[in-house]
């Protein structure tokens, strides 16, 4: 995100105290109001992108060139909050995080200057950096080491060459790749549980997914579901038992493009919409959840707390103190205590931001 520009943090100033009951409709007397203290965990002296948080508390993210007078590199924060840079593997010019595991590993994808795409596993506990050959643009590795990610098909046509869904795992080097079904389709995963569970989309290679599949690596099959409310659907994240998060959107480019947040069951095969987010917060881009089905919902330009089946925004939960002292932009990760993990700045500050805060939320 990169704070996409000084706007965002302006734009979190307008959602104020806006509070929404998880089964629609706002406001009233059973309007939540849940509460949290905040307390700093460490301030980088750069902008950044925070990604996700492991079980042993090691949080990933990346920033900007000017930082390192590199390209993007991936970083660690540790459980003590200390910072850990990881540097870019050799003439890789760029490279970002995008997924951890509770295993110590991390991986994400870099670039060199020729454009060619390059992606990398970073092991925690040795902090060795190593390429990974047999995929590209990883998205997700569980606890097995599986790796999801893309590899490019149909790239002697006839038709368009497209990105289709690829695993592989680090231990074995064993890859498998994700079914195709029937017709102009292909099947792309975002996310990959400890259970085997694959969610993403389906799509055409001239179109968005508009479809939400389930692959199970345990039977190896294939299961949809059509998007709902807007055409194009998207899944955010995965939990072991089943339990999806994502988002259905209008296909198309405007950036104020409409959209709703969704849970979905691959149990029982419920799907709840949460109410509409408003605008001025962007689209949903994580919604993890914990072992209690709480959730934390990071948007463009701020976050939501989705707690008991109800949401609220995420600056409205603070203390009156801490109100006044912190502005949240983005949460990233909740841990199984309700604890929510999040980057701020300090209130009334109205400079172009140079650092980022890492946050603890605690619920009260």
């Amino acid at each position: 995100m990169n704070r996409s520009s000084f706007l965002c943090r302006c734009a979190a100033v307008s959602l104020g105290a806006w509070f929404l009951e998880g089964c629609g409709g706002s406001g009233g007397s059973d309007t939540p109001n849940f509460r949290y203290s905040v307390d700093e965990i460490v301030t980088l002296p750069f902008i950044a992108d925070m990604v996700a948080r492991n079980r042993q508390g090691y949080s990933i993210g990346s920033s900007s060139a000017a930082d390192f007078g590199t390209g993007y590199e991936g970083f660690l924060v540790s459980p003590e909050g200390a910072f850990i840079r990881v540097p870019n593997l050799q003439d890789v010019k760029t490279a970002r995080f995008s997924a951890i595991n509770n295993t110590g590993k991390a991986v994400g994808s870099g670039s060199y200057s020729s454009g060619v795409n390059q992606p990398f596993v970073h092991d925690i506990p040795t902090g060795v950096t190593t390429p990974i050959t047999a995929l590209n643009s990883p998205r997700s590795i569980n606890d097995a080491n599986e790796v999801l990610g893309v590899e490019l098909r149909n790239t002697s046509g006839p038709g368009p060459a497209y990105s289709g869904g690829l695993i592989t795992n680090l231990a074995t080097g064993a890859t498998e790749t994700l079914p195709d079904p029937e017709g102009d389709t292909y099947f792309t995963g975002t996310k990959i549980n400890n259970s085997g569970l694959v969610v993403g989309g389906l799509g055409s290679p001239l179109a968005s997914e508009g479809v939400l599949a389930l692959y199970d690596l345990n039977t190896r099959t294939l299961r949809t579901i059509p998007a709902g409310i807007y055409p194009g659907t998207w899944a955010l994240f995965v939990s072991d038992s089943g339990k999806i998060t994502g988002v259905d959107f209008e296909l198309s480019y405007d950036p104020e493009k409409r959209s709703r947040v969704f849970l979905f069951d691959s149990a029982s095969g419920g799907k709840t919409y949460l109410p509409e987010l408003p605008q001025v917060a962007g689209g949903a881009v994580s919604f993890p959840l914990n072992a209690s089905g709480d959730g934390a919902i990071g948007t463009s330009y701020g976050g939501f707390v989705y707690r008991q089946g109800r949401i609220q925004e995420i600056n409205s939960t603070l203390s009156a103190d801490d109100q006044k002292t912190w502005k949240i932009w983005q949460t990233y990760a909740i841990d199984d205590s309700g604890i929510i993990y999040a980057v701020g700045d300090l209130k009334g500050d109205t400079t172009a931001p140079t650092t980022t805060s890492l946050l603890r939320l605690t619920p009260q």
